[in-house]
């Protein structure tokens, strides 16, 4: 089963390179430096090899056993004028390291079959994004592009929780709080605060024997208050509060409040908004720069994004 973000279907890549000359580092697993080693030694491009990759300090996860160096200008080594990579047209596609393979693609494994969304640190999804209808959740025996071979970026089981452990009930939590950020009776502030406030009422009843009941009962409250508001306001412009909820309803399905525990997710989202806000009073432009400069620091940046937030705490 695949389950996906409506606009997934739409993706094209543009080819525009503004993935290629972003300030994040392109990180390569052992696999592929070797992999490239080879391609370039048989091309007699021994020298070029060295120039443009180099060996990670320390060692992280399995992906980040080398990395790419950039231009003098801030460019992938790989970007051309026409804003296309050298090695893939030298090499194939399939040559390439799971990074530039997948993105903006988002895959992860999951109880419920592969999950896939897109991430907004790519105009054009945030292009896509931008529009009045709410985002769907699409559930097929088909994907809505090619993805390859077993590159997740997270996988999410949780039936593998402790039993008293609250995120053993993620997927309802997940399918709660997209309802709730899609809610537009509320103002999208009060959406978030609702949002926050549950998870970390859901948090604070880990551990004990009743902690289903408890998890029902608060579920089953938000939606008590929620049918007061009005689910079916109607919406015929792009406002920029729309593109935020967008914007949320598809960070929520990417897992945060899994990856990162419940607590940590609901400060990592408190931060985020308040980033947001200044935007929000000024022009859609500038929500979509401020969005895309927050998905950069999640999906590019992370450990320096939660340092950051463990030192705040």
């Amino acid at each position: 089963m695949y389950i996906y973000m409506d606009f997934c279907r739409e993706f094209t890549c543009r080819m525009c390179g503004t993935c290629c000359r972003n300030n994040w580092l392109v990180t390569v697993s052992e696999k592929a430096y070797q992999r490239n080693a080879a391609f370039f030694s048989y091309n007699g491009g021994q020298d070029e090899f060295h120039k443009a990759f180099a060996l990670c300090d320390r060692q992280g996860d399995p992906g980040e056993y080398a990395y790419i160096r950039k231009k003098p200008n801030g460019e992938c080594w790989f970007l051309e004028g026409d804003s296309l990579c050298r090695l893939h047209k030298t090499a194939g596609h399939d040559h390439l390291d799971s990074v530039c393979q997948l993105f903006p693609r988002y895959p992860m494994n999951t109880t419920r079959g592969v999950e896939i969304t897109l991430t907004f640190s790519c105009p054009a999804v945030v292009d896509m994004a931008s529009r009045d209808k709410t985002l769907r959740v699409i559930r097929s025996e088909t994907p809505p592009f090619f993805i390859g071979g077993q590159e997740w970026v997270t996988a999410v089981f949780p039936e593998q929780q402790p039993v008293h452990n609250p995120l053993r009930y993620y997927f309802e939590m997940e399918n709660h709080f997209i309802d709730i950020m899609q809610q537009r009776g509320l103002p999208i502030d009060d959406r978030l605060a609702m949002i926050q406030k549950t998870a970390l009422a859901m948090d604070a009843a880990g551990g004990k024997e009743t902690l289903g009941q408890d998890i029902n009962d608060m579920v089953r409250r938000n939606y008590d208050f929620l049918d007061r508001y009005d689910t079916a306001v109607a919406s015929t412009d792009l406002t920029s509060d729309i593109l935020l909820e967008n914007f949320f309803v598809n960070f929520i399905f990417k897992k945060p409040f899994y990856i990162l525990g419940l607590t940590a997710a609901v400060r990592l989202l408190d931060r985020f908004r308040r980033e947001l806000a200044p935007s929000r009073y000024r022009d859609l432009k500038s929500v979509r720069a401020a969005i895309m400069a927050i998905e950069f620091q999640y999906s590019h940046a992370r450990q320096s994004l939660l340092a950051a937030l463990q030192a705040n705490r």
